[in-house]
């Protein structure tokens, strides 16, 4: 072989190597149940808006400037170990994946959705205050119902929209939390945790943590 054939050879080898860490990096990135970020990936992508939006609150003096508004969401399926105690896992995973079908489809480009753990998914909201996180977060409530029977159904989920059908429909208790004096998402994130454990007393509610 010559020399030339052999960087050839060498190249390609390079190439299919990068591909395949490139892969693997979005793998570990990837809750693929749900097709959204795992934990990992999340804290990893939302680090760069959230340094952005602590920095603004730290030296921007205008009032009007958005880049210090950031809020992050908690969103908990209520009654998870009903639906795979009463029926399988089956159709929690086909809770699971309905759920992300919708964040994903729905939420703003600017946004950031991923799979926190469990039946726990956690959103980013940058450039946003409280009060309309929560009015977006009253949307998607409503609208998820509404949209949801179409993606079973383009998925062929029937054993779920039986059950959907049958008036045992999905609903999330919310915890928001925006951001003020928090130094890391972490942080943020167990300020979002305060309102969700408030609001999964209720079912179906929507809480804004003060502190």
């Amino acid at each position: 072989m010559s020399l030339r054939s052999q960087e050839i050879l060498t190249n390609k080898k390079i190439t299919i190597l990068e591909k395949e860490i490139v892969r693997l990096e979005k793998l570990a990135y990837k809750d693929v149940l749900v097709d959204a970020y795992n934990r990992r990936g999340f804290l990893k992508f939302c680090q760069v808006p959230f340094n952005m939006a602590v920095q603004a609150r730290n030296y921007s003096r205008r009032k009007t400037d958005r880049a210090g508004d950031l809020c992050l969401i908690l969103i908990d399926v209520d009654n998870f170990k009903h639906y795979n105690d009463k029926y399988n896992y089956a159709l929690g995973d086909a809770i699971l994946k309905t759920a992300g079908a919708y964040f994903n489809y729905h939420i703003r480009q600017t946004d950031i959705f991923g799979r926190w753990g469990g039946d726990e998914f956690v959103l980013l909201l940058p450039f946003t205050k409280a009060e309309i996180a929560k009015k977006l977060t009253e949307y998607h409530v409503a609208n998820f119902t509404k949209t949801t029977l179409d993606t079973l159904k383009a998925k062929n989920m029937k054993m779920y929209i039986k059950k959907w059908l049958g008036g045992e429909a999905v609903t999330f208790s919310i915890g928001i939390a925006s951001l003020t004096k928090e130094k890391t998402i972490q942080a943020l994130v167990s300020k979002a945790n305060k309102g969700l454990k408030l609001a999964k007393k209720q079912k179906n509610a929507i809480v804004i943590a003060n502190k």
